[in-house]
């Protein structure tokens, strides 16, 4: 399916293209909310500045989809695969991503306030500057992510992996860091240049 197929059908009422394979497809800027993507390839996609918002992606494959500036709040993400996934400044409000892998993903400046986040894998993610606010990563693991700059106000930490993770000038107030790993978490700068946390 291509992106004028998928527009036709979306315009003509159809909100329902589970398992269908996008992959690669330009849907920069379309607006497909309430879809129902679950178990769809969307390899490679363009959803650069969408609004996918309410939309489902369930067991979905976005492996390296591009998704900058794009709005999908309360958007289902369930053991969906996003790794290596480029979200820049896009709007993921009280969105679903549990059980979900998105290992070496970029979410530079992304608002994640309110999102579920529990079990997933954030292996790497870079979270530089988002806003985590109330977000719950309960045993998540976050080994070796980057939250420089993030804020976690009132989120969720409880049994999280944190080793190596990049925690310098992120907001922790009233984070729960219940059983979460720490080990050789970077806190300060002084932490990074430290030579033996690396040995």
């Amino acid at each position: 399916m291509n992106r004028r197929m998928l527009i036709r059908d979306y315009a003509s009422g159809r909100r329902d293209f589970r398992g269908v394979i996008l992959h690669g497809v330009n849907l920069h800027e379309a607006c497909l909310r309430g879809a129902d993507f679950s178990a769809a390839d969307l390899t490679d996609a363009n959803l650069c500045g969408a609004d996918l918002s309410a939309c489902r992606f369930e067991r979905a494959t976005l492996g390296g989809a591009m998704l900058s500036g794009a709005t999908l709040i309360r958007t289902v993400f369930r053991w969906a695969l996003l790794t290596a996934a480029v979200a820049l400044a896009a709007d993921f409000r009280a969105a679903d991503f549990a059980g979900a892998n998105l290992t070496d993903a970029d979410f530079y400046r992304s608002c994640l306030s309110g999102a579920d986040l529990r079990d997933a894998s954030l292996e790497c993610v870079d979270f530089g500057f988002a806003d985590l606010r109330r977000a719950n990563l309960s045993h998540a693991n976050l080994h070796g992510a980057c939250f420089y700059g993030a804020d976690l106000g009132g989120a969720l930490l409880c049994g999280a992996n944190l080793s190596i993770a990049d925690l310098r000038n992120a907001n922790l107030q009233d984070a729960d860091l219940r059983g979460a790993r720490l080990l050789k978490a970077i806190r300060s700068d002084e932490d990074l240049w430290d030579d033996s946390r690396w040995t």
